[in-house]
Formats: structure tokens, sequence, C-alpha cells
């Protein structure tokens, strides 16, 4: 599910926390492997969520990263990631 997801990029983001930039690296396996499983595309039963989730977290880890804002108290997105 995308909140399963969630949970595992926290986890990636946290094991390259601290890292240099250039060094400050993760892979998405699989953009459309649909055959597989593997797939972050929208679908009909998910709709943009996988999407959204990566955009949440990496506006979160670093709200440069698309003009975001990320409030805590809110636990919500400001900004042009705002959707």
């Amino acid at each position: 599910t995308p909140e399963l997801f969630r949970i595992h990029l926290k986890q990636a983001l946290a094991a390259i926390e601290g890292r240099r930039g250039e060094d400050k690296i993760l892979f998405l396996k699989a953009w459309n492997e649909w055959a597989e499983g593997n797939y972050v595309e929208p679908d009909q039963k998910w709709g943009h969520a996988w999407l959204e989730v990566i955009r949440d977290e990496l506006a979160h880890e670093d709200p440069d990263i698309c003009g975001c804002s990320y409030s805590q108290t809110e636990n919500s997105l400001h900004g042009s990631c705002a959707g």
C-alpha cells in the first residue's frame, strides 16, 4: 500500500541522512514494472498516492526540493507541492 511504501521510504531517507550532497542518493527500483507489481505510476486503485508519498516525504526532508513548505503542526504541505 502507499502507506507501507511511505514507511519504507522514510527508512531509506533516514539511512542517507547526514551524507554529503553527492552521496545522498536513493534509487527507485521501477517506475512502471506493472507485471512484477513494481510501479509508482498512477493507477485506478491508488490514483496518484505513490507519487504523493514521494513528493510529501521529499518535501518533508528538504522543502527546497520543489518550493514547498511543510507544517509539522498542520501535517501538510504548502506552496507548489500542495497539489
